[in-house]
């Protein structure tokens, strides 16, 4: 048998196993990187929603300890206090110009 030729055929199917190897690692590495991105998206949003909720209770705090005058002097009665962080009710307050 030739001996060069032998050689050129086992090189050539050790490329393909080779190459098989690095496209199944590298799929194996890209699956991981897009675990961690959601992993590290959803612990980032729920870092924000904490961050979040201190906020809120922060600003309820500051509103709570004024007076009914500093609320309307900013556009709200102390009846609307609850209403606050509700979307619509920010819309319309908006839109009063206030």
């Amino acid at each position: 048998m030739n001996t060069p030729r032998l050689n050129a055929e086992f090189n050539i199917g050790l490329n393909s196993r080779m190459t098989s190897l690095e496209e199944g690692y590298r799929q194996a590495a890209e699956g991981r990187l897009a675990i961690n991105q959601s992993i590290a998206r959803r612990l980032g949003n729920s870092l924000a929603g904490i961050v979040a909720y201190f906020r809120r209770g922060t600003v309820m705090a500051e509103l709570n300890n004024m007076n009914d005058r500093e609320l309307a002097d900013v556009g709200l009665s102390r009846s609307n206090l609850a209403q606050v962080f509700d979307n619509n009710f920010a819309r319309e307050h908006a839109n009063r110009g206030y």
